[in-house]
Parts: structure tokens; sequence; C-alpha cells
């Protein structure tokens, strides 16, 4: 009796036990974390308050990387009663969030581009840095605060600033 139980009972374990192996293994792993929110892999904003100050920027920035951008801007700052002085400028640029997630968080970036001086009747070529602080409201409105300062390439002192500081408050939307 004992040789017609057994050739069942090893075909029962043998077709049971990796199964219930198997389940006891994956119960034993810890739950899978919830797939992130997905973050838009571009955004568009300007500085809607500058127009405040006749400072008016629109920048178009996309992801590249999970942790990197690249974009363009520009930007207008209109001659003051103080100054005189208005400019033009066009730029490209890096950023890098350290956070891991671009358009959340701190980013540090890199410019270059040009920028036109109409009350010297010169353009020239600019390099600068920028930080910034960035919040994505519902996946989809960005809020954008940053400062940076631009150096311009062929300017001497007796021909105007060398240096032109930079000022984000944008408003925009993430798609």
């Amino acid at each position: 009796m004992v040789r017609t139980v057994c050739p069942h009972l090893l075909v029962v374990v043998a077709l049971f036990c990796p199964t219930l192996a198997a389940q006891a293994w994956s119960q034993s792993l810890p739950a899978p974390a919830p797939p992130a929110l997905s973050s838009p892999s571009q955004v568009i904003s300007s500085n809607a308050f500058g127009l405040v100050i006749d400072l008016v920027n629109g920048e178009y920035e996309r992801r590249v990387d999970r942790a990197v951008t690249v974009g363009v801007g520009a930007s207008r700052g209109h001659a003051s009663a103080q100054t005189g002085r208005a400019y033009l400028n066009g730029d490209v640029f890096v950023r890098y969030y350290p956070g891991g997630r671009v358009f959340e968080g701190r980013s540090f970036g890199l410019k270059a581009g040009m920028t036109h001086l109409p009350w010297r009747g010169r353009t020239c070529l600019g390099i600068g840095v920028d930080a910034n602080q960035t919040w994505m409201l519902n996946r989809r409105f960005a809020f954008s605060t940053g400062f940076g300062l631009k150096r311009l390439i062929g300017i001497g002192e007796t021909d105007g600033p060398t240096f032109i500081p930079t000022l984000r408050i944008n408003v925009g939307v993430g798609f």
C-alpha cells in the first residue's frame, strides 16, 4: 500500500510545493512602492511680476535627464528714469536639479547668449550662472524664483555694465 500512495503523493508535492513556496516568498517581500507621480517633461514660463518694474522674460525648459534640463530664454529690461538704459537678451541654458527631480526644488544653471545694449548700439556675448527654486503645483503649474549674474564679454568699464543681474519670479505651465 505504501508503494501506491507514494507515487501519487510525490506528484502532488512536486506540483504544489513550488507554487506554495513562491507564494510564501512573494509574501515575505516588501510591497512595491506606488508609482511616482509623473512630472512634466517641459515647462513654459514668464515673469508676470516683472511687468511692474518693466522687466519681462520668458523661458522654455525641457527635461533631458531625471535631474537635468536645457532651455532657451529671452528678456527685456526697459529703460528706467534713473539709468536710461535698456537691454534685450537671449540665452540658452542648462540647469541641474541636485534633488534628482526636474522642475522641483533647487537648481543651478549655466547660460550663454547674446545681449543687445541699444543705448550703446552694441551686441555682445554673455555667459552666466543662476540659482533657482521651483515648485510644481498640481503637477501642471510651475512657480519659480531665482537669481543670476551674466558677464558681458567685450564690454569695457567705460562702455557700460560688464555684469547684468537676472531676477526670476516666473509662473508657467508644465506639459
